[in-house]
Formats: C-alpha cells, structure tokens, sequence
C-alpha cells in the first residue's frame, strides 16, 4: 500500500516547522521507504539532521546517490559539522559526483541562488585548511548575495575582511 505522498510531505513539514524533529523522523522514514526518492530522501536526512544526528544524516546521504543540490549541499554541511572537511571540500567542488572543479565554476551553477548556504560551508573548508584568500572571496560571495547573513559576515571579519570594502559589493549578486 503506498502511501499518499503529498500529504504526508506536508504532515513532515509542519511537524519540522514547530519543532517537533522526533514526531517528522518516523514518517519520512515511511515516505522514504515507499518512494525512494530523492525528494523523500532529503526531507528524512532534514529531519534528521534538525534532530541533532549529523552523523546519522551523513551515513544516510553518503550511502545513496546523491545528485540534487539540497542533498549535496546538506552532506557537505554534514561533513563540516564532522570536521570531514576535506570530504566536504570536494563534495562542494564537484569531486565527489562530477570532476574536479573549482567553486566558482560549481557552486553557483550548481546551486543557483542557494549558493548564499554552501558558499560559506566552502569558506569554512578554506579556512580551516590555511586557504583564507579563498575562504574570504566565498564568505563575500555570500554576502553579495545577502547581505544578512550572520555567519559568512562574521567568518569574513575574523580572517581581517573589512566591512567599508565589503558595502560598496552590495549593489549587485555576484
């Protein structure tokens, strides 16, 4: 019996939307098994992920063929979390699934104008492996993209950015 897919990727999302992550998990798990989706696949490593198993998440991810962007993006931030960053480098970079590339010819392609969330995964994959010029242009990317974004802001101040150069990058996305 197959269960009636749209309905319950809402009952999952709205259990994720007020924080009831262990109420989502059992039901994506079904979805998951009856679907096999790669849509399915993403809303069960959200829910685990948003319950606090990055490393559960990452087994899950890593033993399926992930080609969406969502999927990708959240295994790369999986492997940040697990300090698997040179596995996270080349997740972002295309290793893993395409050939080898740089960032700038993969995550935005890739990513489109969700390139904002793993442009700073990658940042901070440079900056951890001593690359801070490029970890710093990711980190701005991201802000060219949107300017509110904690993270990449703070991350860019803390390798020396300044932020009088970093206003006048504002006026158009990368």
């Amino acid at each position: 019996m197959a269960v009636l897919q749209g309905p319950v990727q809402a009952a999952i999302w709205q259990a994720l939307n007020h924080y009831a992550y262990r109420d989502a998990v059992s039901p994506a798990e079904r979805l998951y098994a009856e679907v096999h989706s790669e849509e399915a696949l993403f809303l069960l490593a959200t829910c685990s992920y948003r319950s606090g198993k990055a490393y559960k998440t990452y087994r899950l991810l890593k033993g399926h063929s992930c080609t969406t962007p969502q999927c990708k993006c959240l295994l790369a931030k999986c492997c940040v979390d697990l300090s698997k960053l040179a596995e996270g480098d080349q997740i972002l970079s295309g290793g893993v699934f395409h050939k080898q590339k740089s960032h700038d010819d993969i995550i935005v392609p890739e990513f489109g104008d969700s390139a904002r969330f793993p442009l700073p995964s990658s940042g901070h994959v440079y900056c951890k492996t001593d690359r801070l010029t490029k970890g710093s242009e990711c980190d701005q990317k991201s802000l060219r993209w949107n300017p509110f974004l904690w993270c990449p802001f703070e991350s860019w101040c803390e390798i020396g950015g300044k932020s009088q150069i970093l206003t006048k990058h504002f006026d158009s996305p990368l």
